[in-house]
């Protein structure tokens, strides 16, 4: 297990150019539904980007509804997350509560970014249970760390499973103001995923605010300043982190059929390093939590660095 957590590391660094996101619900006290995520985001016009990821953006189909147009950016993740239900001290199966899993990813979209409008298609491909790693990083953190509290129903994660996932993501600015030399502008966007891990359809409004806003192209300013909020409708089909494997028996508590996510946050960029604290309220997303929703910040950290070129 551990070996397989370096490797992940090693090809996450590798791979980035390079945006590392941290989520946790650390902050709001709790360890439930979704507890953590880390993700190495590697994001480059497709003319200067690493061959082999140009090469899987190009052949990745463009599905629009209008007229189909060149990736003119490509973007691959390599990501986990992990999964738990609140009781951590627990070694049964917690009936009302969300199974324990983990989901190890990697993903590539080809991009059609312009200023005011981005199209993104994407591809997930993963692995559901122990190999993901999730049993062992949650139990290094909290053990051999002292960052929480030993979680001791691993024994009852979702089973093996190969997970995939496609996506379809369309985003626009439709508002733009300069009050007083500030910047305000409004972006909204939809995405859908079909696959045996997610399916569903999300649809929200963005407000940004501050000074030197990106495009969807980037920055074009020396040093930003801004914050946002905004949420989303989602209408879901199918997780399997609360409907459980596809394939076979395990432990499951039924998706909600609508999710909605409110948050929030504070950017800072300066000479292309970006740095970003967010928060997310996200209404319950099973049938059994009676707890009301969940609550997670996170920490971004972005840079372009020119690895693996």
């Amino acid at each position: 297990m551990k070996d397989r957590f370096i490797i992940f590391l090693f090809l996450s660094v590798a791979l980035s150019s390079c945006t590392l996101s941290l989520k946790n619900d650390v902050l709001s006290h709790t360890d439930e539904d979704f507890t953590h995520g880390t993700e190495f985001i590697y994001n480059k016009d497709i003319e200067a980007a690493n061959k082999y990821l140009r090469k899987i953006a190009q052949a990745i189909p463009d599905i629009t509804f209008g007229e189909a147009e060149d990736p003119t950016h490509v973007s691959a993740k390599i990501g986990q997350h992990i999964y738990t239900p609140s009781d951590l001290s627990r070694e049964d199966i917690i009936e009302e509560d969300n199974p324990y899993a983990g989901w190890l990813f990697g993903e590539v979209k080809r991009q059609v970014l312009r200023e005011d409008y981005r199209r993104q298609v994407g591809l997930a491909l993963g692995i559901i249970g122990r190999n993901s790693g999730a049993e062992f990083i949650q139990k290094f953190v909290h053990n051999d760390l002292g960052r929480g509290r030993d979680p001791k129903g691993w024994d009852h994660q979702l089973g093996h499973e190969l997970g995939v996932v496609g996506s379809l993501e369309q985003s626009e600015v439709f508002f733009r103001y300069h009050p007083g030399g500030w910047e305000v502008d409004g972006i909204h966007g939809a995405e859908l995923r079909l696959g045996n891990v997610h399916t569903d359809f999300k649809y929200g409004p963005q407000i940004r605010f501050g000074k030197g806003l990106p495009s969807f192209e980037g920055y074009d300013e020396h040093w930003s300043l801004y914050g946002y909020t905004g949420g989303n409708l989602r209408a879901v089909g199918r997780n399997i982190f609360y409907d459980g494997n596809t394939f076979s028996d395990s432990h499951r508590v039924g998706s909600e059929p609508l999710v909605a996510d409110i948050g929030g946050g504070l950017i800072t960029q300066i000479e292309g390093w970006e740095v970003g604290l967010h928060y997310t309220y996200t209404t319950p997303e099973h049938k059994r939590r009676e707890s009301g929703g969940h609550s997670i910040w996170f920490l971004s950290i972005s840079k372009a660095l020119d690895l693996f070129d």
